[in-house]
């Protein structure tokens, strides 16, 4: 209802049961996406990908380091800074080269129409002339 048909939706969601961890519990996470499965949910909706891919490669190594192999469960004060200001500089490098995994996946929809709606507003296949 919010969104209309056409209307764009841009979905970000952790990346890669491997990295599936104690943060994620605290931070109400129940799961961890890779892409292909992400394309598989949205087969079942409504939603049409335009680009799905991964965001963050260093950063889900870092992850993997921090919160799989040390256990530890929470991020400690200057991390989220530090992380801020590289950033920008992966950004940059991932337009140019996309990486095969990452910390989130970001998946950028189209809505399309609801064929029953379309249907019973007698919007559907044009009509042969009789």
């Amino acid at each position: 209802r919010l969104l209309r048909p056409g209307g764009i939706l841009a979905l970000l969601v952790p990346a890669h049961i491997w990295l599936y961890g104690p943060y994620d519990r605290a931070d109400g996470h129940y799961r961890r996406y890779g892409k292909r499965h992400l394309e598989i949910l949205l087969s079942h909706t409504r939603l049409r990908p335009i680009r799905i891919r991964y965001l963050n490669a260093p950063g889900a190594l870092a992850w993997w380091v921090r919160y799989r192999l040390l256990r530890r469960s929470t991020l400690e004060h200057g991390q989220l800074g530090a992380m801020a200001a590289v950033l920008p500089l992966i950004r940059a490098f991932e337009r140019i080269i996309p990486p095969p995994f990452g910390l989130s996946v970001v998946a950028v929809c189209r809505l399309e129409p609801d064929p029953a709606a379309t249907a019973s507003s007698g919007e559907g296949a044009p009509r042969r002339p009789r």
